[in-house]
């Protein structure tokens, strides 16, 4: 039952009329020259749950609030998936996704809409910048090469609205919620360089492939890896770390930055001071009319076999 729930918000979500917005590609590159047409989409239903990254039963986490700050995601079962995202805007901090920090102000949330069966775009607007986060699962059938993979992008970009230029930078972080069945299940993490990709990853320490059968449950095995274009223009600035949630979050709410080095307390359980893998990109606002700055994140799960023949 639950896996044909699931089925139907897709074809739900498939069915909806797509507001005339543009909405970007997976490359991060934009093409429209403002952003506040997206801050009243001309057609909208409000689906069940918003899909964020969406590819197997295993790798299924959505929104199910009508705000990214009104609870912390949910996999498909309605576990916790516990993911936090932060913006700073002229030194100052945001919150845009997650209830937590909580003493963290929120960014204004103006709208959020489907943009496809498997993509969501969400828009803010604070401090005289609209700040865009979409969330992209490419599922193209007719490139089945694309649709095979367990990769999703999170694109985010910030446009001026007072004609003047803004400093801006967005953070995103994934709990160990999301390789464990339970969070009392002991994860480990790795990080690795794939030419100028920098990646940080994080599983559990059993890896119990295939160990267990049933509806309510979530992947224990794989990994979940997190991947940022290296910004050359950052030099040696930290922009992907593992740490506490709350050192992490703290130090880039207070900083711009997260903590320069990996938290070496490993393994232990997900719910042990909740590690978190974490990235940082800088997405600046230039004052000039139509332009914008723009980055985006990789997240992908291995989970090396997903079927038992």
């Amino acid at each position: 039952m639950k896996y044909l729930l699931a089925l139907a918000l897709l074809v739900l979500a498939s069915c909806t009329t797509t507001p005339t917005a543009h909405v970007a590609a997976p490359t991060a590159t934009f093409t429209h020259t403002t952003f506040e047409s997206q801050l009243t989409p001309t057609v909208y239903l409000r689906p069940p749950a918003f899909p964020l990254i969406t590819h197997d039963p295993y790798f299924s986490v959505w929104s199910m609030s009508d705000k990214l700050t009104d609870e912390w995601p949910k996999h498909w079962t309605g576990a916790t998936m516990g993911m936090c995202g932060l913006v700073r805007i002229d030194g100052k901090a945001y919150r845009w996704c997650g209830p937590a920090p909580a003493d963290i102000p929120l960014l204004e949330q103006k709208w959020a809409y489907l943009s496809g069966s498997t993509s969501t775009v969400y828009t803010f607007k604070q401090s005289g910048i609209v700040f865009q986060v979409q969330f992209e699962s490419p599922h193209d059938l007719s490139n089945l090469a694309s649709a095979s993979r367990s990769a999703s992008f999170i694109l985010l970009s910030a446009q001026a609205t007072d004609g003047r230029s803004h400093e801006v930078s967005a953070y995103l972080d994934f709990s160990g919620e999301w390789v464990v069945n339970t969070s009392d299940q002991p994860v480990c993490w790795s990080r690795s360089q794939m030419g100028d990709i920098d990646s940080i990853s994080i599983g559990s320490q059993e890896q119990p492939v295939l160990g267990k059968a049933g509806d309510n449950l979530r992947i224990d095995w794989g990994k979940l890896t997190l991947a940022v274009p290296h910004d050359k223009e950052q030099g040696e600035k930290t922009h992907l770390s593992v740490a506490s949630h709350d050192s992490s979050r703290r130090s880039f709410a207070t900083t711009g930055l997260i903590p320069a080095a990996d938290d070496t307390r490993m393994p232990r359980a997900a719910n042990d001071d909740w590690p978190v893998i974490a990235g940082v990109v800088n997405l600046d606002a230039p004052a000039r009319e139509g332009a914008y700055g723009a980055a985006h994140m990789i997240l992908a799960y291995d989970d090396g076999f997903g079927i038992e023949l």
